[in-house]
């Protein structure tokens, strides 16, 4: 074989490498272990009155779970505001999940969160060798430059 030929196949058996590397991310990310129940919580003054709300996020896998698809999610949060009586009122939402490539995020799909631009920090460490204690959830920004949510650090809802 003539050189030209080997750097040739040596090219493109790089760039088959770098795709596969780069489109493999579902594998690497172990979305797997977040899988469950997760809660949060939050009780503060407004003026004199107090309002809190409880929110149970719940991760389940559909599937293999070889695909994003075979992800789904559903919030339900209830919100108790003192100041019209402290009667509580829930909302409920479900939606899947998309990943960012590179970007360490697992982007909500569909659902309050995903309408919200919300996603999942993904740690470096894509959750590889461990199931995580927390979940941090953020939300994008609006048109105008506002959150459209205040970050949710989540908690394993112990069974």
């Amino acid at each position: 074989m003539n050189k030209k030929a080997l750097i040739g196949i040596a090219v493109v058996v790089v760039f088959f490498a770098i795709m596969f590397i780069t489109d493999s991310s579902k594998e690497i990310v172990k979305v797997s272990h977040i899988v469950g129940e997760w809660e949060y919580s939050k009780t503060q003054m407004m003026g004199e009155h107090e309002m809190s709300v409880f929110v149970t996020l719940e991760i389940t896998k559909n599937g293999s779970g070889k695909e994003w698809s075979d992800y789904h999610y559903e919030v339900n949060s209830v919100y108790v505001d003192q100041m019209y009586g402290g009667t509580p009122s829930t909302k409920n939402s479900t939606g899947d999940f998309s990943p960012v490539k590179g970007d360490n995020k697992l982007n909500f799909s569909g659902g309050d969160y995903g309408e919200r631009g919300g996603y999942i920090v993904v740690p470096e460490d894509n959750w590889v060798d461990y199931f995580p204690e927390t979940l941090i959830v953020k939300f994008g920004t609006s048109a105008s430059g506002l959150s459209r949510g205040h970050d949710l650090i989540f908690k394993k809802k112990s069974k």
